[in-house]
């Protein structure tokens, strides 16, 4: 290891190839000056930025009376405009479901859109074409709720009712505004909800009916 000074009293060390030449009983020690010396140039370079008075340019500002008052109105009107894609709520605490950057989708599109089923509302449109089977599953699974709840008269309107009161923190959670209106948004978070609750009770009582059938409780019975 060696130190050069460099700019007055700055000292860079510079690491020197250091080769061991034995010479009758002696070590001798070769050092290479030369990339001492282009250490320490190029830590020059690094530390004193060279300024070019040549390149400098007088910035004449204008007069705020010489600029385009449409122009000046324009801007503030885009500065108070409302955002139309994404939401003034989409930087909250309470945004928590974003579109998949357009960016990323084209490394592979196919990997981030439905191909059986669409829940919520980002691949709404799909619903009545590509997916449409799906969607009669769903209704199919809401009427086996509502067929289970045939006691309770109104189930199904307290429900609408309930997630309606819950449409605007629902709406709330997207980063985006959903083109949808309140009745289509509210029925889509209900077939949705509930499509989810009857599968996971079908796999349910499917699991129990397995467990009963399997042949280590057939012989504990």
């Amino acid at each position: 290891m060696a130190e050069a000074a460099s700019g007055g009293s700055d000292a860079v060390a510079v690491d020197i190839e250091v080769a061991e030449v034995a010479s009758g009983g002696s070590d001798a020690v070769a050092v290479d000056m030369g990339v001492v010396e282009d250490r320490v140039s190029q830590q020059s370079l690094i530390s004193s930025p060279t300024t070019f008075e040549d390149d400098k340019e007088e910035i004449v500002a204008s007069r705020r009376e010489d600029l385009n008052g449409d122009w000046i109105s324009s801007i503030k009107g885009k500065i108070l405009r409302e955002p139309e894609i994404i939401k003034s709520s989409s930087a909250s605490e309470s945004c928590s479901i974003h579109r998949l950057p357009s960016w990323l989708r084209r490394k592979n599109s196919d990997a981030y859109d439905p191909k059986v089923i669409s829940i919520g509302p980002l691949h709404y449109e799909k619903r009545k074409g590509e997916l449409r089977a799906m969607e009669e599953h769903k209704w199919k699974y809401l009427h086996a709720i509502v067929s289970r709840k045939h006691e309770d008269e109104g189930w199904l309107e307290d429900c609408l009712a309930a997630v309606k009161g819950l449409e605007e923190r629902a709406r709330n959670c997207y980063s985006e505004v959903i083109p949808l209106d309140s009745d289509s948004f509210v029925e889509m978070m209900v077939l949705d909800g509930c499509f989810i609750l009857e599968l996971f009770r079908r796999i349910w009582v499917r699991s129990l009916i397995c467990s009963a059938a399997s042949p280590g409780n057939q012989k504990a019975k």
